[in-house]
Parts: structure tokens; C-alpha cells; sequence
């Protein structure tokens, strides 16, 4: 579906869409401003209970008028009589655009980013409970950043205040209900990957309050500080949690550089039982910020590769002619470095010169480090038919040697040779970690078959014949030793850090 206008205002385009509303970029011609519409759908305009909701999140958020919160300025009707609200517009995307970013690039937020973005979420939750109204639905898509004017930023710095660039905001308020209702009868609502129990609990629903909000947070943490959710489900009926994927050992274990008293925060923000939760978005805050001393990081040159679109050309219009490459290096602190593309620009490559374990590691990444390996064990086992696998005297007693292509293993060696080489190749240029996987699995397979060959034809004609194996055969088991070697090592990375490695994506959800 396309608007032309809605209103007064001038629809440019989609900024989305969800199951009850989608979300319009206008402009305001008479203030000559830029504005979020979001609309009610079609299909639920004549639903009472839903038209009712939806003027509910505008009278909360009108109530709440908050720097943190997203504004809402004015709420209107289409000639169908389906109700808008116009708000505030984000002109810098949402944490699920950044967190899908830093996937693509294989880089982890660093633990004073996760700290500091989490820190800023708690204070968006604060002044919500501050107001008795409990979210419900706080993930990273509802966590939304503006930029700040020039004017800000300078007012800021007369403060003596951080010259910050942008604030964060906490948007979404469909779901939202007053604290003072918990405890009432009320249906499951919310995103079941960040829900709290009692929330996704039929019968406990209705008792969601401020220590909901903060388990949510402290998922959403969680996943910035490991590129993925703890607890795998995609409905309310499969939340199962497992005792082995506790937060706390889980960070321990695959991030060393996260101090212990941020594990046992984010593993009390995630308590089961809301009893034992911190108490309050508040006391979250002061859990994190006393860790703060021990996440701070050194500077860091962010080296970024960009093309800068033509603004005649309009946002959205991608990279193509009329562009210009350009090379930036950017000394900033890693607990505010911000890997989003500027306004009108493709980021192509981020390169992080950092001197610490979350920053991109030294050398190859270590998927395309397998690559090679794999691609080298193919290439020996390729050219090993052209040398001698064994010698022994023949008929006439004559001593010989006999190379790999007399033999029909040696066909099965270039064979798995190259089966090897098409396995390195799609493990360097896969951006997938499934894709990933699986070749990495293929490639150790392959690798054992190599070895078995090598073994097995060594065994066989040593053993019958008396002949001695050669360079050939000793190739074929080195080159399926490396293999395995590969497959494996990379199978054992995969499985601990789903988003290591530059150009692996994190598996769908699920």
C-alpha cells in the first residue's frame, strides 16, 4: 500500500510496517519538519478494542513528554475514520538496524558499548515507571536513537555535560498499561524472545510490573554482549529454559573479557523468580554503572570506508552512479563508537584498530583462516596423483615405483581433493553461519575420507604385496589430516561465538 498524504502532511515512505500499524516518514510543510505517522491498519480499523489501544499509547505517551520517550504531536483521522498519531522521527534507526549491522560486519559490541547502550535503556525505563506504566514490550527494535542538533550539543558542552550526538528513546507503547492495574486479568501479550515468564504465564500475565521491563533489558543486553538471545523459542509455548544456558556462565564462559559483576547483573536482571530481580529499573542502573570502571576501554581509530550518495539523488536510492568512495579515520572512544551509516551513506567496511579481544582480531578472520587450510588439503590431494604412492618389485623382479594415477584411488583422491577446494571456496565467500557450518562439516568429512584412502590403500598394498608406501600416499593422509583439522576447529568457533568472524550473519531467529 502507498499514501500520497495523510492529512496535512506529505507521506515520502514506508518506515515500516507491523501486524496492527504501519509507520509513515512525512513532512510538515507548514513547520517545514520531518515526522513519523503511524496508522492504524486497515484491517483492524473497525475493531473497537484495537482503535481503543491504539489512542491509549497516544494518551501515554502524551502523558510521559520525556526526552527519553518518543513525542507524539498531534493524533488525527483518515476519511475512513482510521486514527494516526504524528510523532517524533528517529532519524538514526533503531538498536535492531545496529545489531543486525554489527552481524554483517562479524563484529560484537564491545562490553562499554553494551554497558553504556544498556545504561541508557534503564534510564528510558525509569522515566516510564516513574509515571506507573509498565512497557511490556521493550527489544531492539523499540530502542530508537535521534540525532542532536548542532545548537544541543554546544548547549550541552556549556554544561559540562558529554558533548553527546545523539539520545536514545524508547518507542512502541501499543502494549503498555498502568501499574496500578497489575494483578488483573489480562490476555499474554508482548515478543515472546524477550518476554519476562510471568508475562508469557496465562495465569501471571496480569502481574507484570517494572521488574518485567528490566528482565526484558537485561535480555536485550545479553544479546548485544553475545549477537544472539539466551533461551531459542518462538512462541509462548516453547519457553523452556535450560539450567546450562544461565546467563551468568554463559557470558563467563564465551566472553572472558565481561567482568564478573556484569555477568551477575544481567543473570539477576534475568531471574526467573521477579522476586529476586533488581527491584527497579533504578537499581539496574546502579548494578551497571558500578561496573563501569572495569569496562572502560582505550581510544580507538575507526577506520571507515563509505560511499557517499549524490543527496540530489534522495535517501534510499542506494549506491550506484553519482556516488564517490571516500576514506575516514575517526579517533573516538569505543564505548561511544557508533558503526551506523551516516545519513545518504553505504557503509561498505568498518575496521576497528583497537588493542583489545572485542575488537576485530589481528590478521585473517579466522573462518577464512579454515578457508585456506581447506583449500591447501584440497590442493595436495589434487596433485598427489602425480606422484609415487608406493614401490616394490614387479613381475620381472624389476623395482618401481607406482604413481597415484595407475591406481582408481587416485582418482578418488582428486575427487575428494576437489570436493575440498569447492568446500573452501563457499566457506571464504558464505556471509551465513549455517552455510558456514555445513561446509565446515563437509570439509571435515572430506577430510576423513582422505585419511581412510590414505590408510587403508597404504595398509592394504603394504600388508599384500610387501610394497613401500611413498610421497603420494603420505600426501593423501596430511592433506585429510589438515581437512579435518579445519572442519573441525571451525565447527567448535561457530558453536561458541555465533557472530565471530568478519561476514558471518547470526542463523534466523529460530
Amino acid at each position: 500500500m502507498t499514501l500520497a498524504r495523510i492529512g496535512r502532511f506529505q507521506v515520502e515512505r514506508s518506515l515500516g510496517s507491523g501486524t496492527f500499524a504501519s509507520v509513515w516518514l512525512a513532512r510538515d510543510d507548514d513547520l517545514d519538519a520531518v515526522v513519523a505517522i503511524k496508522l492504524l491498519g486497515d484491517a483492524w480499523s473497525r475493531n473497537e478494542d484495537a482503535r481503543r489501544r491504539f489512542i491509549d499509547e497516544a494518551r501515554a505517551l502524551r502523558r510521559l513528554d520525556d526526552d527519553r520517550i518518543v513525542r507524539v504531536y498531534e493524533v488525527g483521522r483518515l476519511a475512513d475514520d482510521r486514527p494516526y498519531l504524528v510523532m517524533e522521527y528517529a532519524d538514526r534507526g533503531t538498536l535492531a538496524d545496529r545489531m543486525q549491522l554489527r552481524a554483517q560486519l562479524g563484529q560484537r559490541f564491545s562490553v562499554a558499548e553494551s554497558v553504556d547502550l544498556a545504561i541508557a535503556m534503564a534510564g528510558c525505563l525509569m522515566a516510564v515507571h516513574d509515571h506507573r506504566i509498565v512497557h511490556r514490550d521493550v527489544k531492539p527494535s523499540n530502542v530508537l536513537f535521534r540525532g542532536l542538533t548542532v545548537e544541543r550539543r554546544e548547549a550541552l558542552r556549556r554544561e559540562g555535560r558529554a558533548p553527546a550526538t545523539e539520545r536514545v528513546l524508547l518507542g512502541d507503547f501499543g502494549i503498555a498499561r498502568r501499574i496500578e492495574a497489575s494483578g488483573s486479568a489480562t490476555m499474554v501479550v508482548g515478543s515472546p524472545r524477550y518476554m519476562a515468564p510471568e508475562q508469557a504465564d496465562p495465569d501471571r500475565a496480569g502481574t507484570a510490573d517494572e521488574r518485567s521491563d528490566v528482565y526484558s533489558a537485561a535480555v536485550v543486553l545479553f544479546e548485544l554482549l553475545m549477537g544472539r538471545v539466551p533461551f531459542r523459542f518462538d512462541s509462548i509455548a516453547d519457553l523452556q529454559r535450560v539450567e546450562a544456558d544461565r546467563p551468568e556462565p554463559v557470558l563467563r564462559r564465551a566472553r572472558p573479557d565481561v567482568p564478573p559483576g556484569l555477568a551477575r547483573a544481567v543473570h539477576r536482571g534475568m531471574e526467573h523468580d521477579p522476586g529476586r530481580r533488581f527491584s527497579s529499573a533504578g537499581a539496574w542502573v546502579e548494578a551497571l554503572a558500578a561496573t563501569r570502571a572495569e569496562t572502560a576501554p582505550p581510544a580507538a581509530n575507526v577506520r571507515v570506508l563509505d560511499l557517499r550518495t549524490d543527496p540530489a539523488r534522495g535517501p534510499g536510492s542506494g549506491a550506484s552512479a553519482g556516488t564517490a568512495t571516500a576514506v575516514r579515520t575517526i579517533p573516538v572512544a569505543a564505548s561511544t563508537m557508533q558503526l551506523e551509516p551516516p545519513t545518504g551513506t553505504d557503509v561498505l567496511a568498518v575496521e576497528v584498530d583497537q588493542d583489545r579481544p572485542n575488537g576485530v582480531p589481528a590478521g585473517p578472520p579466522p573462518r577464512r583462516v579454515a578457508a585456506v587450510v581447506t583449500a591447501t588439503a584440497g590442493a595436495a590431494l589434487l596433485v598427489s596423483p602425480a606422484l609415487p604412492w608406493v614401490s616394490g618389485p614387479d613381475r620381472l623382479g624389476l623395482h618401481r615405483e607406482v604413481l597415484g594415477t595407475a591406481l582408481d584411488a587416485g582418482a578418488a583422491a582428486a575427487v575428494i581433493g576437489g570436493a575440498l577446494i569447492v568446500s573452501a571456496w563457499r566457506l571464504w565467500r558464505t556471509t551465513r553461519r549455517w552455510v558456514a557450518r555445513s561446509w565446515a562439516f563437509l570439509a571435515f568429512l572430506f577430510g576423513s575420507g582422505g585419511l581412510v584412502l590414505a590408510g587403508y590403500l597404504g595398509g592394504g598394498l603394504v600388508g599384500s604385496t610387501g610394497a613401500t608406501p611413498r610421497s603420494g600416499l603420505l600426501v593423501v593422509a596430511a592433506g585429510g589430516m589438515l581437512a579435518i583439522l579445519a572442519g573441525w576447529v571451525e565447527l567448535r568457533r561457530l558453536r561458541r561465538f555465533p557472530t565471530l568472524g568478519p561476514g558471518v550473519r547470526s542463523d534466523p531467529p529460530g
